[in-house]
């Protein structure tokens, strides 16, 4: 079984405007966000509803309609992201090595695909 991980919050995120996600409970964080998707770092679905551009081609259906996994073939991930080679899934290059698969095949955990160190620990 494939665990699927939101990515790490970027600014936009820690900014609040992210479009019908009530994250501080009453609505605090959605007060002045453009409700047409125009946000930076949003994409619209075809069902209307606004998602972070980050979690386009991650492997979960965020928009409730498949339209943020559809055309990820030749997707090109966000900035610090990694696709896994073998599925058309972003991720988080943070996530890389880190001991959960997810890349469905597990690609991102095969030692030889990790980083090496180059510290002296």
């Amino acid at each position: 079984m494939v665990i699927m991980r939101a990515p790490t919050v970027s600014a936009s995120r820690r900014s609040g405007c992210v479009t019908l996600e009530n994250d501080c409970g009453n609505n605090e964080d959605e007060v002045g966000c453009p409700t047409d998707c125009t946000g930076e770092h949003q994409v619209k679905c075809a069902n209307g509803r606004c998602v972070p551009l980050e979690y386009r081609c991650d492997g979960d259906n965020d928009c409730g309609d498949t339209t943020d996994e559809q055309g990820c073939d030749t997707y090109q991930c966000s900035q610090n992201e990694i696709k896994c080679p073998n599925h058309v899934i972003c991720f988080d290059t943070e996530f890389l090595c880190d001991g959960t698969k997810d890349c469905p095949d597990g690609w991102d955990e095969v030692r030889a695909n990790c980083p090496t160190s180059t510290g002296s620990g």
